[in-house]
């Protein structure tokens, strides 16, 4: 038997004791360089054995190895492998990149061994969280893909892969987009040339949805990474990566586009994954945040209910998460204040500080809890609270600079302000931090945009500026457009009754019938929606009202009319739409009033004038003066003083212009006690305008 067949013999049986002849370096010279080369690779697979079963010996079988065939580069190419399937111990990572420069050195052409050099250079940049092996990878790599174009491009499928997964950890590293587009130009190379490994599939996803995060969230490379993961999944349904990353993925598409599809898909893909493996915290955690957004979003207190129970499994198994910590609170927060549950606004507080005391340097942190202080604000109506958040989303952007959720926390903190306080400086401040966030480039979404309408249209509002109350139309169009743009999803029915009250507000600076009747068919819309809905119903009668008075038209105050007279049955306490249901009356009075044929106009007097005093009984001032209006039309004119002497005493009077220019008060032009009224309106006007100058 040669020596050649003796040693294949050894090999195939794995008989390792036969090799004790041969360890001496005497038994070694009068053998063949192929001889000696096949005895090197036995010494490798005797050293593996040893390897395997925790034999010291396993270093002394691997120095047999390389005396016995030192130029063979085969031999040390098979150490490196050997060593580098002991996992991430880097003792044997060091020991396999020092073999396979061995090799690479005896044959410069062995691209294999170039290929797996890159690929133990990767994991020793992951072990020590070094970026400079990457860069000593890509140098490998790029010498693997040299030497297979030379030798005609083939096996290169697995080259382009890992290649690319180096330079994606360089993109996760530096947090460059080019650097991830460089990955991806790899990956679309292994593509090409029919790589078609699950786990590939799984990679390619990874690199297209992390390049999608850092690019403002491009809805196409999510989409991409789906069917890569779907892909991945398809050969490995049990796989509980797959199934993670592609819940992540409609995860991130759903806070992207609000579509119930994406949040089913992401739902379904997180019970999946959990059901494989439910040791995971990440995937309840992020299960959980995927039903706090929903419902959130969706304004469903069923979905932040649900959320709690996968916040508490991530909770039992990893207590000390601050992020957790966070967003649990945060859950609880909308929680407590969809139902006004102030316990539970505590409760979401305490986890919300204890989140901050172990990340006090996220900026984030600081916005939830900014939030969380506002809540307490609308609950208990005060404005302390709103001073309070906005001092932590300040420091929150004292940490770093533009920073769109917390300006637009200071948008809304601002504006809570104002809105309880009448202070035209807040809702201004609202105005500026809202428009802010659009100059940092962020994606404006609905609500957002909504919310900038809300702040406009009270500025308009209050400074009675025609602007502000086209700049919010246009706010509340766009949030509305971008609803519309993800198919089966409906319009939050908040936006379209924002619209219609701007619709209405404009019909009054234009005084064109246009606005009122999108007005109307806005509002009439939403109560086709939600027939529930009490002010889109009391803003649709005025809008009618508006309407007939614009228009001159009975049919549009009749429809005002019953409107209010639906709007008080249900609620016999609003004071205000018994004044607006009385002025409607009264206008329909003066509009029909026929000398030659009284009686109606009479009546609707009678009925205007009930209306009115039961808005006064209720304590709506304003209906003084619509009284004194009334009962001049009707020549009561000691009743029409002393209503506008109520009205004057309750400072609920308008401008001494328009009290001395209104036609309906025309009967009392010469009384003394008008005239009286008016001069002391025009005294307040100079003293005031002196005041402010």
């Amino acid at each position: 038997m040669s020596m050649q067949e003796k040693f294949k013999a050894i090999l195939a049986s794995s008989a390792f004791d036969q090799l004790e002849p041969f360890v001496e370096p005497a038994s070694w010279d009068t053998m063949s360089h192929n001889d000696r080369e096949l005895l090197g690779i036995l010494f490798v697979k005797q050293g593996e054995h040893q390897l395997k079963n925790g034999d010291s010996k396993v270093v002394e079988s691997f120095e047999l190895a390389a005396k016995v065939a030192p130029s063979s580069p085969h031999v040390f190419f098979r150490q490196a492998m050997i060593y580098a399937d002991q996992g991430q111990n880097i003792r044997c990572l060091i020991a396999a990149s020092k073999a396979l420069e061995k090799a690479t050195h005896l044959d410069p052409s062995f691209m294999s061994a170039w290929h797996s050099w890159g690929n133990i250079l990767v994991r020793m940049a992951l072990f020590y969280d070094d970026v400079s092996y990457f860069y000593q990878a890509d140098v490998k790599f790029h010498e693997a893909e040299h030497l297979a174009q030379q030798s005609g491009g083939r096996h290169t499928d697995s080259l382009w892969w890992h290649w690319g997964v180096c330079w994606y950890h360089i993109g996760k590293h530096s947090g460059e987009a080019v650097d991830f587009f460089r990955a991806l130009e790899k990956f679309r190379m292994a593509e090409k040339v029919g790589c078609e490994s699950g786990e590939f599939h799984n990679d390619l996803g990874n690199v297209l949805t992390d390049l999608a995060c850092l690019v403002s969230g491009r809805k196409d490379l999510f989409l991409e990474a789906v069917e890569h993961y779907k892909v991945f999944i398809d050969q490995a349904p049990d796989h509980y990566e797959g199934w993670y990353n592609l819940a992540r993925t409609y995860q991130r598409l759903y806070d992207q586009t609000y579509s119930f599809d994406h949040f089913r898909e992401a739902n379904e893909g997180f019970a999946r994954a959990a059901a494989i493996n439910g040791d995971e915290a990440s995937v309840w955690l992020f299960w959980a945040e995927l039903l706090m957004h929903s419902g959130k979003t969706s304004r469903d207190v069923e979905r932040l209910q649900a959320s709690f129970g996968k916040f508490e499994r991530a909770y039992h198994l990893e207590p000390d998460n601050p992020r957790l910590l966070l967003r649990w609170g945060e859950a609880q927060m909308l929680m407590g204040s969809a139902t006004e549950h102030l316990e539970m606004l505590y409760e979401a507080k305490k986890k919300i500080c204890l989140a901050l005391e172990v990340m006090p340097d996220d900026p984030d942190a600081w916005y939830v809890y900014g939030v969380c202080l506002g809540e307490f604000g609308h609950y208990f109506n005060a404005q302390e609270y709103f001073h309070q958040a906005i001092e932590k989303f300040q420091y929150g952007l004292s940490l770093k600079g533009p920073h769109a959720l917390l300006l637009h926390g200071l948008g809304l903190a601002h504006f809570a302000i104002g809105d309880l306080t009448g202070d035209v400086q807040a809702i201004e401040k609202s105005v500026d931090y809202c428009s802010q966030v659009a100059e940092t480039g962020a994606t404006l979404f609905p609500q957002f945009l909504n919310d900038w309408g809300v702040a406009l249209m009270k500025l308009g509002e209050l400074t009675n500026e025609q602007s502000h109350i086209e700049a919010a139309a246009e706010k509340f169009e766009l949030a509305i457009s971008k609803r519309l743009e993800v198919p089966g999803e409906e319009v939050d029915v908040e936006w379209l009754y924002n619209y219609g009250c701007a619709m209405d507000f404009l019909g009054d600076f234009h005084e064109e019938p246009i606005y009122y009747e999108k007005a109307v068919q806005v509002l009439s819309h939403i109560l086709q929606i939600d027939p529930d809905y009490h002010h889109a119903r009391y803003n649709l009668a005025l809008a009618y009202f508006h309407l007939g008075e614009l228009n001159s038209d009975v049919e549009s105050f009749h429809r005002a009319i019953d409107l209010f007279h639906e709007l008080v049955q249900q609620d016999a306490e609003d004071e205000m739409a018994w004044n607006d249901y009385g002025l409607t009356l009264l206008n329909l009075a003066v509009l029909t009033n026929d000398p030659a044929h009284t009686l109606q106009s009479h009546q609707l007097f009678e009925q205007a004038e009930s209306k009115l005093q039961q808005a006064v009984a209720l304590g709506n001032v304003n209906a003084f003066y619509n009284l004194a209006c009334l009962y001049a039309l009707t020549n009561n004119l000691p009743a029409a003083i002393h209503y506008l002497e109520r009205a004057e005493q309750c400072a609920a009077l308008p401008s001494a212009d328009d009290v001395m220019h209104d036609e309906w008060l025309e009967s009392l032009r010469h009384q003394p006690a008008y005239r009286m009224l008016v001069s002391r309106l025009l005294a307040n006007d100079i003293e005031s305008d002196s005041d402010d100058s």
